[in-house]
Formats: C-alpha cells, structure tokens, sequence
C-alpha cells in the first residue's frame, strides 16, 4: 500500500469532529427529536423530519467512523465528497435563517462548525487525490447507484430550496424551516455521493459510501414504518403521508446496498 493512501495521525485526529457531529446530532435528532428541538430553540413540530435528519446524518458518522478506524483515505474519498457537499448546503440554510431575522444560537453554532468541517474535508481531499482507474464493479451496481441518486436529490434539493412547499405537500407542520433545509441538506449529501459514485464504479471507492447509503435507508426505513404504526393507531386518521413514501423507497434502496455489500460489487 503507497503511502498516500494512509490518512496521517493529524488527519484522524481532525475527522473526529464531523464524526462526533454527525453522532450526537444523528441520535439526538433519531431518537430524541422534541427533546433536541426544545433545547435548540425550535418548536419540534415535526418530529418525524428531525428523525429522518438524524437517520441521514448518522450515516454520516458510520461511514466516518469505519474509515478513520482503517486510516485509509480511498475508501473515504466519496463519503468526504459527501460531507463537503452536506456541509454547504448546510451553511445556505443558516444563511437563510440568519437573513430572515429568526436565527437560534444554534444556527451560529451550526454554521461555525460547517466551515470548519468544510475545511477539514477539502484539505483530506487535496492531500489524498485518486488516479483515474478501470472501473472494477457489475454494471448493475453502477445503474442501481444511479437510480437511488434519484430520490436523494429531490428530497434533498425540495425541503432544501422550498421547505414550506414541502410541507404543505407532505402536510406537515412545517413551523422550523431550518430543519427541514437541514435535512434536506444532509440527504444532498447522498446524491452528490452517487453521482461520484456512479462515475467512479471501483469497488474501494464504493464500499463505505455504500455502507452509508445503508445505515442511512435502513433507520429511515425503521423511522417510517414506526410513524405509519403510530397513525395506523391513531383516532384522528393520517396526519402525514411522507412515511409513506418514504418507506418504500428507503426499504428498495436497503435492499439493494446490502445486496451490494453482500456480493462486494460484483
């Protein structure tokens, strides 16, 4: 192994941070997201976007955890791509809550840490760069990729530009717009992956971003059909339908990452 695949001792030391942001944020916002809300000022009218934020950001974390404890920075490459991507899609939506006057303190805190997060990203990336190389894994990999790119980019890009089109859509609440810009930010994360993953069809490359891409659906898929559990029980009927929508499509998209992982590509 050449030595510039190796992430340096300094490297690891700096991924900690979106690590440890993407952990307490993603179980936070998963499994305590009125709590979270509360304590971050919001009104926490929508707990079902927190946890969908948190299912989404907790893949994150995943992917950034397998990879520093390898300390290789190949397989790293497109989860980073998605972190830069994540990050400033994130600092739009403070920017924007900022601007309309209704900022929490978090939001500062959110857009401080993004900048620092986007720096630590470019910099791994600047240091690591990957040569071109023959694509090593099934066309179906490549095209079930592709297809799964679809639906993160139109539930990121959706609450991400028009948060209260999407929640009149969804009929949701949609009293904290940051939310969902936020989680619409972090789920543009994976589409950005995608396509660089789509692009790049080698296995190493592939393999964390996959496992995040399933950690991801697989506790959203769970978040949803708790959700649809929960209105299925209810006296006063369907209040959202976006669980369902959802759950079908994160349930395919889990199917076919551990698919992936399960046969490596192949």
């Amino acid at each position: 192994m050449r030595a510039v695949e190796r992430l340096s001792a300094a490297e690891r030391v700096a991924l900690v941070v979106p690590l440890a942001g993407g952990s307490v944020f993603g179980l936070g916002a998963l499994l305590l997201p009125q709590s979270t809300a509360a304590l971050t000022g919001y009104a926490g009218a929508d707990p079902l976007i927190a946890r969908y934020a948190g299912a989404a950001t907790l893949g994150y974390a995943v992917a950034l955890a397998f990879g520093v404890w390898e300390g290789r920075a190949r397989p790293l490459r497109f989860v980073l791509l998605a972190t830069l991507a994540f990050n400033v899609a994130s600092l739009f939506a403070c920017l924007v809550e900022i601007a309309s006057g209704q900022a929490r303190p978090v939001v500062y805190a959110i857009l401080v840490s993004g900048v620092v997060i986007i720096a630590i990203a470019a910099a791994v990336l600047r240091g690591h760069a990957e040569p071109p190389a023959a694509r090593d894994v099934g066309t179906w990999v490549v095209t079930l990729l592709a297809i799964l790119t679809v639906p993160a980019a139109i539930f990121g890009l959706f609450p991400l530009l028009a948060p209260a089109q999407f929640a009149v859509l969804f009929r949701l609440n949609g009293t904290d717009t940051f939310l969902f810009r936020q989680a619409g930010a972090a789920t543009l994360g994976y589409a950005g992956m995608g396509i660089a993953e789509a692009r790049s069809g080698r296995w190493n490359s592939l393999r964390l971003p996959v496992l995040m891409a399933l950690v991801f659906n697989s506790v959203s898929f769970v978040a949803s059909a708790f959700e649809i559990g929960g209105q299925v029980g209810s006296e006063g009927g369907f209040e959202t339908w976006l669980p369902f929508v959802v759950a079908p499509v994160s349930l395919f998209a889990t199917v076919a990452t551990a698919l992936i992982l399960q046969v490596r590509g192949r």
